[in-house]
Parts: structure tokens; C-alpha cells; sequence
């Protein structure tokens, strides 16, 4: 079975883990939390990781997430 962390606020969240979950056998597991999300990664080596919101790049070169 393969795993996706779903880091971020999705709309209809359960609506579509649900249908990949029956559909094609996915497990997911979510969060909006940056440290639980962390956490996860430590503890887990999910397949996939999927990011909601909007990905930016900030002057100095770094990148953020706005959720």
C-alpha cells in the first residue's frame, strides 16, 4: 500500500482520501501542522508528499508555503 503525506488545508479533504483510498489502495496520512509534518517524515517514509496552498520563492532564495 503505498503512503501520501498531505501537508496543508485541503477542501473536500475527505472526499478525495477517500475515493484514492478505495479506488487505488493509497493511505494517507494529513496534517496543516509544519512540526507534526515533521514528525511524520521521521517516523515514516511516506511515497508521496502532496502540498496544499501556495508555493513561493522569497528574495533570499528560500522557499515558503502559505497555507
Amino acid at each position: 500500500m503505498k503512503e501520501i503525506l498531505l501537508f496543508g488545508r485541503v477542501e473536500r479533504e475527505d472526499l478525495i482520501c477517500n475515493v484514492m483510498e478505495h479506488a487505488q489502495g493509497y493511505k494517507f496520512r494529513h496534517t496543516s501542522s509544519a512540526a507534526k509534518a515533521l514528525k511524520m517524515l521521521e517516523k515514516t517514509s511516506p511515497d508521496f508528499i502532496m502540498v496544499t496552498g501556495n508555493i513561493g520563492k522569497n528574495g533570499d532564495g528560500s522557499y515558503y508555503i502559505e497555507l
